[in-house]
């Protein structure tokens, strides 16, 4: 009676080995942590290329527009090369010399309004670390950078309305270098914000950034908050 008993255990443990021996394999899935890390981790390893565009605040609050290219040196960490125009940096200097002329004219004349404004073109390079979630579609990044800003002054001198700029010699009046012409100076910026992945290989982003010109009188300080668009490839 026992050795048909063992034979039939010792039958039914074979096949069930063999089973378990035989059976697939089940790979993780998309969903699975680690899936979702070595794809976060793969996108931060891709080039990419985006379009900004928002405001400045500060000094002065105005809108500026730009691009960005990116390169990756390690999985999390990218070179930047940026370019862009803020419409008016708008620097304390500046409008404290167009209000000193506004007051001067209005001495001789009634209904003077002066405004002054200083439109900057920027180059710049730096490095974007980027902290991969896990699981995540968002990612937060730091920078930090520099380059060149080009500052243009433009300053407007209206009299009742009428825009007397090209006429300040009929009253008398040049403007300095405080109020025209243009220079080229270093900058640094210093910034951060939220990578948002929309499709395979496209992203949102919010970014913020401090920006310092060097100029020669008195450093001009702008905050540049923006939204961005962009490809990996």
């Amino acid at each position: 009676m026992m050795r048909p008993f063992l034979a039939t255990a010792i039958a039914a443990a074979l096949l069930g080995g063999v089973a378990r021996a035989q059976a697939p394999a089940i790979p993780p899935t998309a969903s699975s942590p680690s899936a979702a890390q070595a794809s976060s981790r793969a996108a931060l390893s891709e080039r990419y290329v985006e379009v900004l565009g928002g405001w400045t605040f500060g000094e002065k609050g105005s809108q500026f527009f730009g691009g960005e290219l990116g390169f990756p040196v390690k999985p999390d960490l990218r070179v930047f090369f940026e370019a862009g125009r803020m419409n008016d940096a708008g620097s304390f200097a500046i409008r404290e010399a167009a209000r000193q002329l506004e007051d001067g004219l209005s001495q001789v004349s009634s209904g003077v309004a002066v405004q002054a404004e200083q439109p900057t073109f920027f180059l710049g390079g730096g490095l974007r670390y980027a902290v991969p979630l896990q699981g995540s579609r968002v990612r937060p990044f730091v920078s930090a950078g520099a380059g060149l800003a080009r500052v243009e002054q433009k300053t407007t001198v209206m009299v009742n309305g009428r825009d007397v700029t090209d006429a300040l010699e009929e009253l008398r009046v040049v403007l300095g270098t405080d109020l025209s012409g243009s220079f080229t100076r270093a900058h640094v910026t210093l910034g951060g914000g939220l990578e948002i992945v929309v499709h395979d290989r496209a992203f949102a982003g919010i970014s913020y950034r401090f920006m310092r010109i060097f100029a020669e009188d008195s450093g001009i300080s702008v905050n540049r908050a923006g939204l961005g668009f962009g490809f990996r490839f």
